[in-house]
C-alpha cells in the first residue's frame, strides 16, 4: 500500500497559488476609506505576526491601517512607536477616546484584562479580532470563561459587529491537508 502522505502537495503548489488564496489578482475595490485599525497588546506575536501579517494585506490592495497601539509595557509601547510610526498609548480606552478606530484587534492575555478591553470595545461599536484563546480565567473558571465569551458575542452579534477569532493555521494547506 502506498503510503498516501508522500504524494501530499504541502506548501503553496500550483493548485493553491491558482485559487488566489492571498488575493494578489484581484485585489478589493478600495473605496478610498481604509478600515482603521488599533492594536491593543504589542508584544512579539503583534511585533513578530500580526504587523507583518497586516503589512501583506495592504501589498496586496487591503485598505487597512494600523493607526495607533496600546500597551501597558513602556518599553514595548517605545520599540513599538519607533518600529512602526504610530501612537502608542499606555491605556487602551485613551486609544478609543482619541484615534476614531474602526476595529481593533486584541492581543493581550486572555484573562480578565482582555475581557475588559473586549467590554469597551463591543461598548463603543469596534469590530473584534481576538487572537487564541478567546477568553480563558483559568482551568477551574473554565465555564465563567466560556460564558463571558458568549455574552461578548451576543452583544456584538446584536450591534452587527464582526468578531473573529484567529486559527491561523487552520486555512494554511498542510494543516487542511492533515485535517482531510
Amino acid at each position: 500500500m502506498e503510503n498516501e502522505f508522500l504524494s501530499v502537495p504541502f506548501g503553496y503548489t500550483p493548485a493553491w497559488a491558482e485559487k488566489d488564496k492571498y488575493n494578489v489578482k484581484n485585489p478589493p475595490s478600495d473605496d478610498g476609506k481604509p478600515l482603521r485599525l488599533g492594536m491593543v497588546g504589542l508584544g512579539g506575536v503583534a511585533l513578530g505576526k500580526h504587523l507583518p501579517a497586516i503589512h501583506r494585506l495592504q501589498e496586496t490592495g487591503f485598505p487597512i491601517r494600523v493607526v495607533a497601539g496600546a500597551d501597558i509595557d513602556e518599553t514595548v509601547r517605545s520599540k513599538t512607536q519607533r518600529l512602526h510610526h504610530f501612537p502608542c498609548y499606555a491605556d487602551f480606552r485613551d486609544m478609543f477616546d482619541k484615534e476614531g478606530l474602526d476595529a481593533v484587534q486584541v492581543l493581550t492575555d486572555p484573562g480578565e484584562s482582555r475581557l475588559r478591553v473586549l467590554r469597551e470595545a463591543v461598548d463603543r461599536d469596534l469590530h473584534l479580532f481576538v487572537e487564541k484563546p478567546f477568553l480563558f480565567f483559568g482551568v477551574k473558571r473554565l465555564d465563567e470563561s466560556i460564558a463571558c465569551a458568549r455574552q461578548i458575542v451576543e452583544r456584538a452579534r446584536a450591534k452587527r459587529l464582526v468578531v473573529m477569532t484567529g486559527f491561523v493555521k487552520h486555512f494554511s494547506p498542510p494543516y487542511m491537508v492533515a485535517k482531510r
